[in-house]
C-alpha cells in the first residue's frame, strides 16, 4: 500500500473522516466518532492517530454552549450593570457579532477549531440551533392567547393596518421602479425584502419587547399588543392575497390547498384531540408524558411540511402552537419543560452562528463608500430610512386622533418600529436556503410577467415546481443583520428613557380611610390568590362592616400566576352563579362571592381574574385601584395555617413579595389581612365582634383608628382603644404630626360617646405607659384571646420605646414590628390581625 493510502485511512481511523490531498475524495466512518478517548489522547496514541479534545462533535458542542452561553451572559450583564435595557436576544445576536472576525485568524488557532471547524460535514451546533428555532416558534404559539383578537378595539385595528399599509404605499412611490428592476448595488429582490421587512411589525417579536421592557401589563402594552396582532395579520394577509393574485395559478393551486389543508387539519382534528387530553386529565394533574412528546414530533413534522410547500417553515409549528389549549395542564406544561432550557441553552446558538458571517472588511469599505452616497450599504440604509420615517409618522397619527398623549403616540411607533429576532430568522433563512424572498413577498408591488422565467412539467403524473430565482448574498445579509442590531439595542433604550411606567400609578386625590366621611360609600379592594384566602376576606366583611345597609363597593380581584401564555389577562366577571365542577380561573371566587351578593344584597360586588407574571401583579392590583377609585386595598397574609391553627400549611414567597411590592408604591392604604378564624355562618356567629386598635402614633396609627371608627357602625363590633405610651419622649410624633394623632383620637371618642342616630357603639379606652418592648410584648400577650382583630399600623412604634429590642427579631417587615409580634408562634392564634398603611403615593396640593 502506498504512503497515500496509509494516510488516508490511518486519519479515517483515528478522525472518523478525511479529505484527499485534491479535494476530490472524501470518506467517513460509520457510525460517527462523537467523543474522544481523554483530553490526553493526542499524547498517548501514536503519532498522528491522536486528536484533540476539539476535534471531536462532542466536546466542540459542549464547548460552543459553554462559551456562547458565557459571552452572551456576560454582555447582558454588562449591559444592564450601564442601565441600558437591552433585551436577552439582543445580547445573543451581539455575542455573535463580537466573534464574527475570528474567521480571519489563522486555521491553527484554538478558537477556530471550535467555531470553525475545517471538515464539510454538517455542524452539530447548528443543528441544536435549528432545533431551537422550530422550538421557539412553536412555544411562542403555546403563549399566545388567540382571545386577543376578540378584545381589540377598533381604534387598534386602524392603527395595526395604517402601520402597514402607508410605509409600503411610500416606498413605492418613492423608489419606483427600483423595487422591480433594482439598483446600481441591490437587486430587486432585495429591494423588496428589504421594504417589506421594515414595514411589518411582528407580534411575537414586540410581544417579547414589551415583555423586556416590563410594560406587558400596562394598559398601554395591552393596546400595543392588541395594535401588533392586527398589524402582523394585515402582513399576513397581504402576502397571501398577493400570492394568489400575481403567481401562476397552479402554483397557487398546490400551495393554497396545501396551507388550506394544514389549517383544517389542525382545527378540526388535532384541537379537539388536545382538548379531550385536557378533559381527561384530572384537575391539577400533570398531562401524560407521551402526549407531550407527541405534539413536539408534530411540531418538526409541521415545521418540514411548511417547507416543502415553500413556505416560511416556521409558520408550521407556530400554527401548531396556536392550536394548543393555552394554561393548564398542556399549554402550560410545554412551556415549564422547554421555554427555559430553550431560551438559555439552545436559542443563543441559533443566534449566534449566523451572525458569525458578518463580513467585517467588506463592512468597513462601504462604510467609506458612504462619504459618496455610493454602495450597497447606502442603498439599503436609504430605503431603511424612508420606510422606518413613514412607519413612524403614520402609527404616530392614529393614536393622537384617539387622544392618547404625543410622547405615548410616538413610544407606540418606535415599539410597532423595532425589528429583532423574527426578522433575523426571515433573513437568516433565505440566505441558508438559498431561497428568494420574492416567493413570500412578491406581492402588491410586483408585475404578473416577473413570474415568466418559472416554468412547471410534468413527469409521471408528479407535478414539479421550479423557480428561476436569486438568493439574497450574504453580504445583504450583513447590511440586514447590522441594522436589526442597531434597532434591537438602541429603540429599547430609547423607549425605556421616554416611558416612565411608574408614573401612571400617582394618584392626585386622597384616597384613605380618614379622609372618608362615616357613613360614606367605601370603596374596598380585596385581592385573592388562593381559595383558603376567601372565607377570610367574606369573615372580616361579614363581621367588621353594618351590610344589612352599608355603602360599600366590594371588588375583588382573584390573582393567577400566569404560566402557559406569553401576555396576561385580565377578565371582569358578571356576578352570576358558575356552575360547579367546570374548568375555570375563578370557579371557586364567583360562586363564593356570588353566594355572599345574595346573601347581603346591600352592597355591590365586582369580580375580577388577573392572570399575570408574579413580578408585575402589583401593577395590575394598581390599575384596578385607580381605576375603581378605592380608598382601601386588602391583601391576604403569604401563610395560611391549619384549622386547628397549630401548623403552616402554605407559605409563599410569592404573594409575600406581591404583598411588599404593593405596599410600596399603592395609590391608596392598604391592609395585610392575617386570617386566623373558621368561616362561620352569619346565623351561628357569636353576637359580638371584639375589635382592638393599637395606637403609638403616626400616620399608619391613624389609619387603623379610622379603620376601627368605620367598623363601629356596626351594632355588633366592639371597639377598644390600646394607647400604648412610651417611657421617653424618643422617636414620638411631634409637631403637625402629634396635633392630627390627637384630633383623631378624640374624634373616635367622640362619636362613640355622642352616637347619631344609634349608629355607634361605646369605644373602650386604654392607655398604658411601656418601656421597652418587652413591656409592650407582656401587655399584648395578657391580651391577646380577649380580642377577635387586631388593628395596628404598619409603622405604629416604630423607633420608639414601644418597640425597643423588639425590631431586632422582626420576620416580616410589611406588616411592621407590632403586627409581626401579634402573628408570631409566641401568641394564642385566635385573633385575626389587620395591619393598615395609610396612602403614601400621593401627589396632591
Amino acid at each position: 500500500m502506498d504512503s497515500f493510502n496509509v494516510t488516508f485511512w490511518n486519519e479515517v481511523t483515528s478522525r472518523g473522516y478525511c479529505f484527499s490531498d485534491d479535494g476530490t475524495k472524501f470518506c467517513e466512518k460509520l457510525p460517527i466518532v462523537v467523543s474522544s478517548s481523554g483530553v490526553w489522547e493526542e499524547y498517548l496514541l501514536p503519532s498522528g492517530t491522536g486528536l484533540l479534545i476539539w476535534d471531536y462533535d462532542l466536546p466542540r458542542l459542549e464547548a460552543v454552549i459553554v462559551l456562547v452561553l458565557c459571552l452572551w451572559n456576560f454582555i447582558y450583564f454588562l449591559l444592564k450593570k450601564i442601565r441600558l435595557p437591552v433585551p436577552r436576544i439582543t445580547s445573543m445576536m451581539l455575542a455573535g457579532a463580537a466573534l464574527s472576525q475570528t474567521s480571519l485568524l489563522p486555521n491553527d488557532w484554538l478558537v477556530q477549531r471550535i467555531f470553525f471547524p475545517d471538515d464539510l460535514r454538517p455542524k452539530v451546533p447548528d443543528t441544536v440551533g435549528a432545533f431551537a428555532f422550530v422550538f421557539y416558534w412553536f412555544l411562542e404559539g403555546v403563549k399566545m392567547d388567540v382571545g386577543m383578537i376578540k378584545r381589540t378595539g377598533s381604534k387598534a385595528v386602524f392603527t395595526g393596518i395604517v402601520t402597514v399599509l402607508f410605509p409600503i404605499f411610500t416606498a413605492n412611490i418613492v423608489f419606483g421602479s427600483l423595487r422591480e428592476t433594482g439598483g446600481k448595488n441591490l437587486t430587486g429582490v432585495e429591494y423588496r425584502t428589504i421594504i417589506f421587512m421594515q414595514s411589518i411589525s411582528a407580534f411575537t417579536g414586540i410581544s417579547r419587547l414589551i415583555r423586556d421592557l416590563e410594560i406587558d401589563h400596562s394598559e398601554f402594552g395591552r393596546i400595543v399588543l392588541s395594535t401588533a396582532m392586527v398589524a402582523d395579520a394585515t402582513g399576513v394577509g397581504i402576502n397571501v392575497v398577493a400570492l394568489f393574485a400575481w403567481s401562476d395559478w397552479r402554483v397557487s393551486a398546490v400551495q393554497g390547498v396545501g396551507v388550506v389543508g394544514f389549517v383544517i387539519v389542525l382545527v378540526w382534528i388535532f384541537r379537539p384531540l388536545m382538548l379531550l387530553v385536557v378533559r381527561r386529565t384530572p384537575e391539577e394533574r400533570p398531562v401524560k408524558e407521551y402526549v407531550i412528546y407527541m405534539i413536539i414530533i408534530l411540531s418538526f413534522f409541521s415545521f418540514e411540511y411548511l417547507k416543502m410547500l415553500h413556505f416560511f417553515p416556521a409558520i408550521g409549528p407556530f400554527l401548531l402552537g396556536l392550536c394548543v389549549p393555552h394554561g393548564p395542564p398542556l399549554g402550560s406544561a410545554l412551556v415549564q419543560k422547554f421555554e427555559s432550557f430553550n431560551t438559555g441553552i439552545l436559542l443563543p446558538l441559533f443566534l449566534f452562528f449566523p451572525m458569525l458571517q458578518i463580513d467585517g472588511p467588506w463592512l468597513v469599505e462601504e462604510v467609506q463608500r458612504l462619504r459618496n452616497h455610493d454602495g450597497q450599504m447606502y442603498e439599503a440604509l436609504s430605503i431603511i430610512v424612508v420606510v422606518s420615517a413613514s412607519k413612524m409618522f403614520f402609527t404616530t397619527i392614529p393614536p393622537l386622533l384617539a387622544k392618547m398623549p404625543l410622547t405615548d403616540s410616538f413610544v407606540m411607533s418606535l415599539i410597532l418600529s423595532n425589528k429583532g429576532f423574527v426578522e433575523m430568522c426571515y433573513f437568516m433563512y433565505a440566505v441558508e436556503k438559498q431561497v428568494s424572498t420574492s416567493i413570500i413577498l412578491f406581492y402588491f408591488i410586483s408585475k404578473k410577467n416577473q413570474y415568466s422565467n418559472s416554468f412547471l412539467f410534468y413527469n409521471n403524473q408528479a407535478l414539479y415546481i421550479v423557480f428561476d430565482l436569486q438568493s439574497l448574498q450574504v453580504k445583504s445579509f450583513t447590511t440586514l443583520a447590522l441594522m436589526i442590531l442597531f434597532s434591537s439595542t438602541v429603540l429599547p433604550v430609547v423607549i425605556h428613557y421616554l416611558y416612565d411606567g411608574s408614573s401612571r400609578f400617582i394618584c392626585f386625590q386622597k384616597r384613605n380611610l380618614m379622609s372618608l366621611k362615616l357613613g360614606s360609600e367605601k370603596k374596598f379592594l380585596t385581592c385573592i390568590h388562593k381559595s383558603d384566602h376567601i372565607s377570610g376576606v367574606i369573615n372580616f366583611l361579614e363581621q367588621a362592616f353594618p351590610l344589612e345597609d352599608s355603602l360599600l363597593t366590594c371588588n375583588v380581584l382573584n390573582l393567577i400566576e400566569l404560566v402557559g401564555l406569553d401576555n396576561p389577562l385580565f377578565i371582569s366577571h358578571q356576578m352570576q352563579k358558575a356552575e360547579p365542577g367546570g374548568r375555570s380561573y375563578s370557579t371557586n371566587v364567583l360562586i363564593a362571592f356570588d353566594e355572599f351578593k345574595h346573601f347581603w344584597k346591600s352592597i355591590t360586588v365586582e369580580l375580577f381574574t388577573s392572570i399575570s407574571n408574579p413580578k408585575y401583579m402589583h401593577q395590575e392590583i394598581y390599575s384596578l385601584a385607580l381605576d375603581k377609585q378605592v380608598s382601601f386595598i386588602m391583601l391576604p397574609f403569604h401563610k395560611i395555617w391549619s384549622l386547628d391553627h397549630t401548623t403552616v400549611v402554605s407559605d409563599d414567597v410569592m404573594r409575600r413579595n406581591v404583598n411588599i411590592n404593593v405596599l410600596s408604591q399603592a395609590p391608596c392604604s392598604v391592609g395585610v389581612l392575617v386570617h386566623r378564624q373558621k368561616l362561620v355562618s352569619a346565623q351561628k356567629r357569636e353576637p359580638i365582634f371584639k375589635v382592638c386598635a393599637i395606637f403609638v402614633g403616626g400616620k399608619d396609627d391613624r389609619e387603623a383608628l379610622a379603620m376601627g371608627k368605620h367598623m363601629m357602625r356596626n351594632q355588633k363590633v366592639r371597639l377598644t382603644v390600646l394607647k400604648l405610651v412610651p417611657g421617653t419622649v424618643v422617636g414620638m410624633t411631634t409637631g403637625w404630626d402629634q396635633m392630627l394623632d390627637t384630633a383623631e383620637l378624640k374624634e373616635t371618642l367622640r362619636n362613640s360617646i355622642s352616637p347619631s342616630e344609634g349608629e355607634h357603639n361605646f369605644v373602650e379606652y386604654l392607655e398604658e405607659t411601656v418601656d421597652d418592648g418587652s413591656d409592650t410584648s407582656r401587655i399584648l400577650l395578657s391580651i391577646a384571646s380577649a380580642f377577635d382583630l387586631f388593628v395596628v399600623g404598619r409603622s405604629s412604634g416604630m423607633g420608639t420605646d414601644v418597640t425597643r429590642a423588639l425590631s431586632e427579631w422582626t420576620e416580616f417587615d410589611e406588616l411592621g414590628v407590632i403586627g409581626d409580634l401579634l402573628v408570631s408562634s409566641d401568641f394564642p392564634q385566635r385573633g385575626s390581625v389587620l395591619v393598615v398603611q395609610q396612602q403614601q403615593n400621593v401627589a396632591c396640593r
